[in-house]
């Protein structure tokens, strides 16, 4: 038994398949786009850090030259700023 649509009942639900696939591809790009925006703040963190770890290493590295394990921990607050 062969099932025979009217075009009006075609039409309304190839418009009802159009509207959900038009949703899903709206939740799918709004998706992507937060990996996207994430995506870029890991990156911006990771170059914050390296940069900081490497004005760190540069600037105080003279200055971390002969101090022992005890002295690093003690002034330890100001190596950080």
């Amino acid at each position: 038994m062969d099932l025979i649509l009217e075009p009006a009942v075609m039409e309304q639900q190839i418009n009802a398949i159009q509207e959900s696939c038009l949703v899903k591809v709206d939740e799918l790009l709004k998706i992507k786009q937060k990996q996207d925006q994430d995506k870029a703040a890991v990156r911006l963190h990771s170059l914050n850090y390296n940069v900081n770890k490497g004005a760190i290493s540069s600037s105080k590295s003279k200055e971390l030259k002969g101090w022992n394990v005890s002295e690093l921990q003690i002034q330890g607050n100001s190596l950080a700023n």
